[in-house]
C-alpha cells in the first residue's frame, strides 16, 4: 500500500532558503555577525538538496523515514538563524527589510555555489606517491605542471634517486606532452640536469615563465588533477621524509568541471593570452605574449597660430 508522505514536515526546509536568501539584502556588520550559524543553515539546505535528487528512486517507506529526519535538524538551524536576526522561531522569512523580493536569479546563483566534488585529500609523503609515482610517471599522453618554485627535485625509479628532469625524459621519449609553467627561474641543479638531455632541450619539455603564478597543479592526460600548496620541489612534491618536507596540503579529482577550469586557466596564461593587459610587464623576464596596444592621443588643436613645440610654423602666402 503506498505510504502517505508527511510533506508537510518540508516546510522548515523552504522557510529557511527564504530566509537565506533574504540575508543578502542585510547591511555587512549584520551579515558577519550570522556567519557561524549561516554555516550550519546552509551545510544543512545542501544536505537536503543532495538527498531530494534521490527521492525518484526511494521506496515509499524509506522516502518517509527520511523526510522528518531532515525536517527536525532544518528547523532546528532555521530556528537559530531566527533568533539572531532578532526575530521569533519560525518567523516568516518571506519579507524583506526594504520590502524587495529576491528574484529567481539571485536564487539560482546561490545555489550554483557549491557542489558535490569528488576527491582525494593528500598530505606528507601521499603527494610524493600519488601524484609522482602513481601518476605523473605514468602519464600517457600528456603532463602539465604549474608551480611558483622549481626544484631537482629526487624520485625514486629503478631502486635509485634521479632528478625528476630524468623522469621528464623518459615522458618525452614516450611521446608525451611535457609544460612546465613556473613562477621563478629553475634552480641551477635543476638546470644542470636539463642541459643533458638533448630531446628536452630541443621541445620535449615547454618551459614557460610568469611571475604571477601562485597556483600549483598536475595534470595527467587532462583526465586527473592535482591542486594543492605544494611545489615542484623536493619538500613540496619530492621524496623528502616526514621530517624534513613541508607541510603540505592538496587534493586529487577526476571531476571534468573542475578539470576544465584549470585546463582553461592554465592555456589562458601559456598560450600568452593574460600578458596584453598584465600591469607587471616590467618585471616578467620573459614576457609570453605581445602586450595589449595602447590607444594613440588625439592632438587637440591649438588657436596660437598653428604653432606646436618641435614643429616649424610654415608660413601662408596671401594671394
Amino acid at each position: 500500500m503506498p505510504v502517505e508522505l508527511p510533506l508537510l514536515e518540508l516546510l522548515p526546509v523552504v522557510e529557511l532558503a527564504l530566509l537565506l536568501l533574504e540575508l543578502t539584502l542585510l547591511p555587512v556588520d549584520e551579515l558577519l555577525s550570522l556567519v557561524p550559524v549561516l554555516e550550519l543553515a546552509v551545510l544543512e539546505l545542501v544536505d537536503v538538496a543532495l538527498d531530494a535528487l534521490l527521492l525518484p528512486v526511494l521506496e515509499p517507506p524509506e522516502l518517509a523515514a527520511l523526510l522528518p529526519l531532515h525536517a527536525a535538524s532544518m528547523t532546528t538551524a532555521h530556528n537559530e538563524v531566527a533568533i539572531r536576526m532578532g526575530r521569533p522561531p519560525g518567523a516568516n522569512a518571506i519579507a524583506t527589510r526594504s520590502g524587495r523580493r529576491v528574484t529567481s536569479r539571485r536564487a539560482r546563483w546561490m545555489m550554483r555555489r557549491m557542489r558535490t566534488l569528488e576527491a582525494q585529500l593528500l598530505n606528507g609523503r601521499e603527494l610524493y606517491r600519488e601524484v609522482v609515482l602513481e601518476r605523473l610517471a605514468h602519464a600517457r599522453e600528456s603532463v602539465w605542471i604549474a608551480t611558483a618554485n622549481v626544484k631537482a627535485m629526487l624520485v625514486e625509479r629503478n631502486g635509485e634517486y634521479v632528478p625528476i628532469v630524468d623522469v621528464f625524459a623518459d615522458l618525452a621519449k614516450r611521446g608525451v606532452e611535457l609544460r612546465l609553467l613556473h613562477a621563478e627561474l629553475p634552480s641551477r641543479p635543476f638546470r644542470d640536469a636539463f642541459d643533458k638531455h638533448a630531446r628536452l632541450v630541443s621541445g620535449g619539455l615547454g618551459l614557460r615563465t610568469c611571475p604571477r603564478v601562485h597556483f600549483k597543479a598536475v595534470l595527467v592526460d587532462r583526465a586527473w588533477l592535482y591542486l594543492g600548496s605544494a611545489n615542484l620541489t623536493g619538500a613540496g612534491l619530492g621524496a623528502k621524509g616526514d621530517d624534513r618536507r613541508n607541510f603540505e596540503l592538496g587534493f586529487a579529482t577526476e571531476d571534468f568541471d573542475t578539470i576544465d577550469r584549470v585546463t582553461a586557466m592554465f592555456e589562458a596564461i601559456w598560450s600568452g593570452a593574460e600578458c596584453r593587459t598584465c600591469k607587471v610587464r616590467d618585471v616578467c623576464p620573459d614576457p609570453i605574449g605581445p602586450a595589449a596596444k595602447r590607444p594613440r592621443k588625439k592632438r587637440e588643436r591649438r588657436d596660437d597660430g598653428g604653432i606646436e613645440l618641435g614643429r616649424a610654423r610654415r608660413l601662408r602666402r596671401g594671394r
